[in-house]
């Protein structure tokens, strides 16, 4: 449906946009961390051998 929206009897919403609009978007934007939580907290929290309850946070610790 997304594709071929004539198949559906549906219109093509789907509007072009050039790559430099895109890059200009991704200069401006912020970006999350794989860290859900404040990055100190989630170290002194490990260190401490506390279970932070976040696979990506584990993964992050054992590279540390």
């Amino acid at each position: 449906m997304y594709s071929i929206p004539e198949l559906y009897s549906t219109d093509n919403y789907l509007c072009e946009i050039d790559d430099e609009e895109i890059e200009i978007c991704k200069e401006h934007a912020t970006f999350r961390s794989g860290i859900h939580c404040d990055e100190d907290i989630y170290n002194i929290l490990a260190k401490t051998g506390v279970n932070v309850h976040c696979n990506s946070c584990l993964q992050k610790a054992r590279k540390d």
